[in-house]
């Protein structure tokens, strides 16, 4: 586990890890913009922006979101297994992804407002799962490609599941985007509400570009510690 950083020297040091990472991401200087659609690539890059622990936030096609950790090639052909911190462990959710956006404003000295847009393919629900906001699927994954109710994992004894079975989420539609941990956009409450999946990816760039000029809109308070 991550040890407690007081609030202060993370909003310090986070701005620094979120510029090395896209100074290393494109180390002959910052596009405008960049798309990956090779899925060997997507998950490289996803895999080297969680690289730093919470140097980033992912949003949900729906509500709320987590520190991306990783990427890897899911147990289910041409899926990837995005993986999250959540204390005290780690999500897995799985994606059918059909492009990576990484977003940039020109600004050499900030950049706070760089994001990236993973724009995901429809993956049908298995049926046995619990579907939320149509958007995300919650189930227990036996093995790879098995599957049962998230029931089984809630309500599971000592010896009832094989020893890999665990808690997974398959992402349905629509789409992330990810933002450094500190940014104007991650203070907006309103950010947490998937409001970024109600637009396409260029019209979420001209919002962001509005609210780059406007600096942001209602930003929460800071409260306790990140860690």
């Amino acid at each position: 586990m991550n040890p407690i950083v007081p609030i202060a020297e993370f909003r310090q040091r986070n701005p620094k890890e979120w510029k090395s990472l896209l100074d290393q991401l494109f180390p002959q200087g910052r596009p405008m913009r960049h798309v990956w659609t090779d899925q060997a690539a997507i998950c490289a890059t996803l895999a080297h922006i969680g690289s730093i622990p919470s140097s980033n936030y992912t949003f949900f096609p729906s509500t709320g979101g987590l520190d991306l950790t990783g990427c890897q090639p899911a147990a289910e052909a041409g899926l990837l297994e995005l993986i999250f911190q959540q204390k005290p462990h780690t999500s897995s959710y799985y994606a059918k992804v059909a492009s990576l956006v990484f977003e940039s404003f020109g600004d050499s000295t900030n950049y706070e407002w760089d994001y990236f847009w993973l724009q995901l393919d429809s993956l049908p629900p298995t049926g046995i799962g619990f579907v939320r906001g149509e958007t995300e699927e919650r189930l227990t994954e036996l093995g790879p490609g098995k599957y049962a109710s998230p029931d089984k994992w809630e309500d599971r004894e000592p010896g009832d599941l094989p020893a890999a079975a665990r808690p997974v989420t398959r992402l349905l539609r629509g789409s992330l985007v990810i933002f450094q941990k500190t940014s104007v956009y991650n203070s907006d409450i309103s950010s947490a509400t998937g409001e970024h999946n109600r637009y396409t990816e260029a019209s979420f760039r001209e919002e962001v570009a509005r609210l780059r000029v406007e600096g942001g809109r209602h930003p929460s308070p800071d409260s306790g510690k990140w860690s």
